[in-house]
């Protein structure tokens, strides 16, 4: 009887700390790239500036911002992954709804994500991809909840 309690109470711990792993919160922009791209597109890109927050469980609910300069190859990746013919939005325009990024109040758009007209807007996974080609700069915000 004792030991079928114990037992329970075992398994039922071990699903809590299952269920509630630790959350990452960083506003270090390298460790904000690794979290976000975990090995998926490369390392041939130069990373300017990020923030990444994760939730604790299972869920992988998560929000990151970051602005790159991306290498050819980088970018021709990311645009072929992201699938960009399809989710062009046009030229950035802050009267466009659409085109407008706001972060969760509880992790806010970080005051250097200033997209402006030399950008070109892309839908992407829960979030916008604004590219500037001449000046080589990716900004992106992807929030997965």
């Amino acid at each position: 009887m004792i030991k079928g309690f114990i037992m329970r109470i075992f398994l039922f711990s071990l699903l809590i700390t299952f269920l509630t792993s630790c959350g990452v919160e960083t506003y270090d922009s390298e460790k904000a790239y690794v979290h976000w791209e975990n090995g998926h597109i490369g390392e041939d890109v130069e990373i300017i500036n990020g923030q990444f927050w994760k939730s604790g469980h299972w869920t992988y609910e998560y929000v990151v911002f970051l602005e790159l300069k991306p290498s050819k190859k980088w970018i021709t990746r990311f645009f072929k992954i992201y699938r960009s013919e399809e989710n062009l939005l046009g030229k950035y325009n802050s009267d466009n709804t659409n085109h407008l990024t706001r972060g969760p109040d509880w992790f806010e758009t970080p005051n250097w994500f200033k997209p402006n007209s030399e950008f070109i807007v892309y839908s992407g996974y829960g979030g916008n991809y604004y590219w500037n080609q001449k000046e080589n700069i990716l900004l992106f915000y992807e929030m997965q909840l």
